[in-house]
Formats: C-alpha cells, structure tokens, sequence
C-alpha cells in the first residue's frame, strides 16, 4: 500500500489543491505496472469510497536510439530504380534482446511510407536497417527529402514493450519519387494491315 498526498511535496502539485501524489521506485524491470487506486472520504455527511485500477509501462534500459541515421537508394535489381528507401539507424545496446524498430517518412505534412524490422542484437553499438517500400514512394508522386517521423523502439523478446520513441529525428537526402518504383513494360503486339 502506498499512501497519496496532496500537501505540495510528493510530486502532487500545490498543497489543498486536489491533486493527490506520491513517489513509487519498485521499478528495477521494465514492462507493465498495475495499480489500483483506492479513494475514501465524506462528502455531504455521507461516507464513499470509490476505486479505479490503472496500468503504466515502464521502458526497459536494454537499448536506446544513438539518434545517429544514415540514408540510401537500393537497386536490388540493377534496373537503375530504387526498390527501397533504406534508412539505417544506429542503436546503443546494453542487453542482448530482439528489438523491432518502425518509423515513418514524410513529404511535410504528408505520410508517404512505412517501415518497420525486427531484429535479435547483441549489446554494443548496433545498426538497424529501415526500408521504405520504393513504390509506396513512387506512388506518392512526392520529391524528398523527407523527414523520418514516429519512430518507436521496442523490446520484442516476449511483450513488445516500448523503450523509446522520438518524432522527427532524421531528413533524408532530395531523391526523385522517379527515382523509386518497379518499371513494368507492357508490350503490345503489332498489327499490321495489308
């Protein structure tokens, strides 16, 4: 059991402000907390009691982003036009885990792609490659650079739990939406007449 205040120093806010707190450091294990929250009183005469339960995550220290990211056209096929939009980031390991790691590219406001990988890292300094599908890129009809948004690290080994997440960490270099895509010929037989 731990008892709430609301007299201004137990991370409450004001004194009498109705606003109750207090300070919980049984944390050492990230993942999910339950709580059940318990309020009694009088009001009007009358007594109450009522109850709430609640659930918080608390991130794993076994990775964080580096926030260092590196960008590149990929040609898997030789045809000089990109399948994927490969974004690299760097990611600082200090527990041996599998870590999924998404984002987002962005042409300003507009969402152009997804990517997402899934990966088993060992601690050190850690590369994760993101590949944006080149065709949702060509599709989009938009030039870039585009900025990397809604990025989010998990640790994936049992429950996915979230460790970090950061909003507009990286601008890609100017590519060409033509640049991008699967070039698919359509011959059309010729007809010729006498």
């Amino acid at each position: 059991p731990l008892t709430l205040y609301d007299d201004g120093q137990h991370d409450d806010g004001a004194a009498n402000d109705g606003v109750f707190g207090a300070q919980y450091s049984q944390t050492n294990l990230g993942g999910k907390y339950g709580i059940q929250l318990t309020a009694e009183g009088t009001y009007a005469s009358e007594p109450y009691t009522r109850s709430a339960t609640a659930i918080f995550t608390i991130a794993p220290a076994t990775a964080a982003l580096a926030h260092q990211y590196h960008d590149a056209g990929i040609d898997e096929d030789g045809n000089g036009r990109y399948e994927w939009l490969e974004v690299r980031a760097a990611i600082q390991v200090t527990e041996a885990s599998t870590y999924t790691l998404s984002a987002e590219i962005y042409q300003g406001d507009t969402f152009v792609a997804h990517a997402s990988s899934r990966l088993y890292l060992p601690p050190g300094m850690q590369t994760i490659p993101l590949r944006f599908f080149g065709d949702a890129i060509f599709a989009s009809q938009l030039d870039g650079p585009f900025q990397v948004r809604n990025v989010l690290l998990t640790d994936s080994a049992t429950t996915p739990v979230l460790i970090e997440a950061a909003d507009n960490v990286y601008t890609t270099a100017p590519y060409s939406y033509e640049e991008f895509g699967s070039m698919t010929m359509i011959y059309l037989p010729v007809v010729r007449r006498p």
